[in-house]
């Protein structure tokens, strides 16, 4: 088991190599990656992929609005936040925050077709997110949401976490005592405070 929250500034550098990928800028240092145990190849296709995949989800929407939400905490706010994400990678989640963040439609980013604004807008929005108190979390579907939660809080100093995904009736009994301030996909809002 591997719980860890990840600070936002080495991230941010993973995101901004990913992008420079599909500039075709470099690849170096980027589509390879150690994933604990083995160098793993062929990360730029798969964020093509995976970008692909976030644009004809259905829940795109809502993934915008849990992404403004992280913004909004984080980066405006100055709230110390944990963003928990189990349905995409570091890279995808965070290039979706930025596009979001600075009004960029993500396929301009797939495309490598950014205007001089969008890319003023982009990098300003980067250098707003690397000093902000953001975490990120990846979080399986398994019996450690609470750890991850319990850790977010207390090693991280966390005090909002907010979840890509729609909590499942356990996680949200484990949500509802923990001491963070959660919200989550759903139907209906999830308080825990």
């Amino acid at each position: 088991m591997n719980i860890e929250v990840h600070a936002i500034g080495p991230l941010l550098r993973r995101a901004i190599d990913a992008i420079e990928s599909l500039y075709g800028l470099s690849d170096s240092g980027w589509s390879a990656d150690w994933d604990g145990e083995s160098l793993v190849f062929g990360r730029a296709e798969r964020l093509k992929e995976e970008l692909l995949a976030l644009g004809n989800s259905p829940e795109r929407p809502s993934l915008e609005t849990l992404a403004r939400l992280v913004w909004e905490s984080a980066a405006n706010r100055r709230h110390s936040t944990v963003w928990l994400i189990r349905n995409y990678s570091f890279d995808v989640s965070l290039i979706l925050l930025l596009c979001v963040a600075s009004d960029v439609p993500t396929d301009k980013i797939l495309k490598a077709d950014l205007s001089e604004l969008q890319f003023l807008r982009l990098t300003s929005a980067v250098a707003r997110l690397v000093d902000s108190p953001l975490g990120i979390s990846v979080s399986p579907e398994d019996e450690h949401f609470g750890e991850r939660l319990e850790l977010a809080r207390w090693a991280q100093d966390a005090e909002v976490g907010i979840c890509d995904w729609i909590l499942s009736p356990a996680e949200v009994r484990v949500a509802q005592r923990s001491e963070l301030r959660i919200i989550a996909l759903g139907d209906s809002p999830l308080r825990t405070d």
